[in-house]
């Protein structure tokens, strides 16, 4: 938060622009010397994005930047800017339903993807109002329980782990795929040009997952490193069923953790979504499914 400092410098007064922060741990200041004379309401305000953007901008210096452009980064860093300013004010008691409008569509296209037959406007009446619809009970039960494994996501103060990943899998599972549900699979798969990794070694890979979350959370810009998380999880396929509902939650959890707008990748969209986890899976190179999820973060951001 910004806030202004008086000070007395050879008898006059000077106004500056003061922010405290905190970064990999540690506290510091930064101020910014503004004149002798505060401007208007809308001139300060101005001023106060323009010092707080600026200072983000600073930071992303620190990140190791895969795809994204100058331009695209500064367009994310003055939107977070503002989402995060607004959710400052948001008090912890409401905030379930603060994130009701993005859960219903989340729900609906992350299930979608996955061959849900529930609507945009039947996700909407059950998750809102629990009116159950003439659709598969399933489809139903997991719309449901994916909100509540959300809900949790919201409130948890944990950092990822593979304790957290299991439980969210057997919340959203449980009612209708128990066999399933918060256990990794003990079979192979192998899906057009994607040949999962055998299942003996699921464990290891799955560890070896965590270890680089923690190693690299901080290292690349938030957006990437979700992008990155979604896409080194699903490549593992640890589960049956859900796989990519479980990256998705993953993808959106890092950018909660970082206090940046969220990302429902959407049912019209799947196509170019798949061609985009397709052409890792022929090149094993991470820029084209990056340069994805930018591009449609930015579009979901900004509209």
């Amino acid at each position: 938060m910004v806030h202004i400092v008086k000070k007395q410098v050879s008898g006059k007064l000077h106004y500056y622009l003061s922010a405290s922060y905190r970064d990999d741990g540690k506290h510091y200041k930064k101020e910014k010397y503004i004149g002798t004379k505060l401007p208007k309401k809308d001139k300060l305000d101005s001023l106060k994005e323009q010092f707080e953007l600026q200072h983000n901008l600073e930071l992303c210096k620190k990140y190791k930047i895969i795809v994204l452009r100058k331009n695209e980064l500064e367009t994310i860093e003055k939107v977070k800017l503002h989402y995060h300013s607004n959710l400052r004010k948001i008090p912890k008691s409401i905030l379930e339903d603060y994130y009701k409008p993005f859960v219903i569509n989340f729900t609906y296209n992350t299930h979608a993807i996955e061959d849900s037959k529930l609507s945009f406007h039947e996700t909407r009446a059950l998750l809102n109002d629990g009116v159950p619809a003439n659709k598969p009970f399933d489809d139903q039960i997991e719309a449901k329980n994916h909100k509540r494994v959300f809900n949790e996501l919201l409130r948890t103060k944990q950092d990822l782990s593979l304790r957290l990943i299991y439980r969210w899998h057997k919340l959203l599972f449980k009612d209708t795929k128990n066999e399933v549900a918060g256990k990794l699979r003990n079979w192979n798969v192998a899906v057009a040009h994607f040949k999962a990794p055998h299942y003996v070694d699921i464990p290891k890979l799955l560890n070896q997952f965590i270890e680089w979350y923690k190693k690299n959370k901080r290292k690349y810009h938030p957006v990437e490193f979700a992008a990155l998380t979604h896409l080194k999880f699903v490549k593992i396929h640890p589960f049956g069923d859900g796989n990519g509902r479980i990256a998705r939650l993953l993808m959106n959890f890092v950018l909660l953790k970082k206090h940046y707008p969220l990302l429902s990748v959407q049912y019209d969209d799947r196509l170019n979504y798949y061609k985009a986890l397709d052409k890792y899976d022929e090149t094993q190179e991470e820029e084209v499914f990056l340069k994805y999820i930018v591009k449609v973060y930015l579009k979901e951001i900004v509209t």
